[in-house]
């Protein structure tokens, strides 16, 4: 079971999925650009921010500027597409390495798997973002069933519901965490709360210019990710699919939850818990349907052997001879949504090994028999 102070960063964490203002969030290509720029275990942020200018774009004879590719970086950082660690030599130089999800859109580029990046794209905007992407897929959804509200008033009316659901969010904070101490500590951890002179906790109010700054970029994503057409934003079906998993059993988007084990720790009874779906979010991708299938259709494993192999330079760790296991998840992700069903990630991981153990060999780590592979070098 979670700690409490686990538990109160998760419940926060779920209280402000929400990445802020960055002039590098206007472009997603950026994030699977990233990932060839680090190859070596960490690099740190002066060279990372070197390298992505000094990377050639096409119609563009200037490099990018300094702060424009360290904009860039703090994105990808936001997203959790590269994890931030401190160098023990230099404890003030920020260093970088990629995440799970970096290897996996390192792959899907490289072997040129379709649908696998929007996947992934989506996991990370829907984990930290969740609050202003779905609020944006809201905001088109509705605009398309009424002409006024379009165009230029977008900005106005997402700065107005980002307000609403604050607020909405902050009065129910005080229905389950009646004692002020226990408050505190959670909205500690959220950035749209504050503290006043008085010791009250009120709403951070955004600046004017909140709404243009947020909804601009999440219009973008939401046309690069094929979730809304290109000239009139309306929601395209995958748009509406999404938006629908998002929304649970509700007709509007709330929240992403944590865990289960999150409120029974906190000791906030479940008919108080807010609706919504919950965490984690690779499930709510998943087909709905929830028992999961451990005898794998042939062709589904054998293609599932065949991407072990051809993903694995793409997937290991730089200067090692293993790869980790976690990233196979995003690509049985892809097929469950392609066939309609849930398949079991260790039992096919299991029937891998034991049927190919002249190919591939798994490693364990403390938390997992099969944390890693490697694959052998005689295949």
């Amino acid at each position: 079971m979670k700690s409490r102070p686990q538990a109160e960063k998760e419940l926060a964490k779920a209280l402000s999925r929400h990445i802020g203002y960055t002039a590098g969030a206007f472009d997603l290509d950026r994030l699977s650009e990233i990932t060839s720029e680090i190859n070596k275990p960490s690099i740190y942020g002066f060279e990372l921010v070197k390298a992505i200018q000094l990377r050639p774009r096409a119609g563009q004879s200037e490099s990018l500027s300094d702060e424009y590719a360290s904009d860039i970086v703090n994105f990808c950082a936001a997203t959790g597409l590269i994890h931030r660690i401190h160098g023990a030599g230099s404890p003030k130089l920020t260093k970088y390495t990629l995440s799970t999800e970096a290897l996996v859109l390192r792959a899907a580029s490289a072997l040129k798997i379709v649908g696998l990046r929007e996947i992934v794209l989506v996991t990370l905007l829907l984990e930290n973002d969740a609050d202003g992407y779905g609020l944006m897929l809201e905001l088109l959804e509705s605009a398309q069933h009424d002409e006024e509200r379009r165009g230029h008033q977008l900005a106005e009316r997402y700065l107005a519901s980002t307000k609403a659901m604050r607020a909405s969010r902050l009065a129910w904070l005080h229905t389950v965490f009646p004692h002020e101490v226990l408050l505190r500590r959670i909205a500690a951890d959220v950035p749209w709360l504050r503290l006043t002179k008085r010791g009250q906790l009120e709403l951070n109010e955004p600046q004017k210019d909140f709404g243009r700054h947020h909804s601009a970029p999440r219009n973008g994503w939401a046309v690069a990710l094929g979730h809304a057409e290109t000239d009139t934003r309306r929601l395209t079906d995958r748009g509406e699919e999404l938006l629908h998993r998002i929304r649970g059993t509700q007709n509007h988007y709330s929240w992403i939850g944590p865990t289960e084990d999150v409120f029974a720790q906190l000791k906030i009874p479940l008919d108080r818990v807010v609706s919504g779906p919950r965490a984690p979010i690779r499930n709510l991708l998943r087909p709905s349907h929830n028992v999961e299938v451990y005898e794998i259709d042939e062709p589904v494993y054998r293609d599932f052997v065949n991407f072990m192999r051809e993903a694995f330079p793409y997937l290991k760790l730089v200067h090692a001879n293993q790869a980790p296991t976690a990233p196979l998840e995003y690509y049985l992700l892809l097929k469950e949504r392609h066939l309609g069903y849930r398949i079991s990630l260790n039992s096919i991981l299991e029937r891998a090994f034991k049927e190919n153990s002249e190919s591939f060999a798994p490693l364990s780590s403390r938390s997992s028999k099969m944390a890693y592979y490697l694959v052998r070098h005689n295949t």
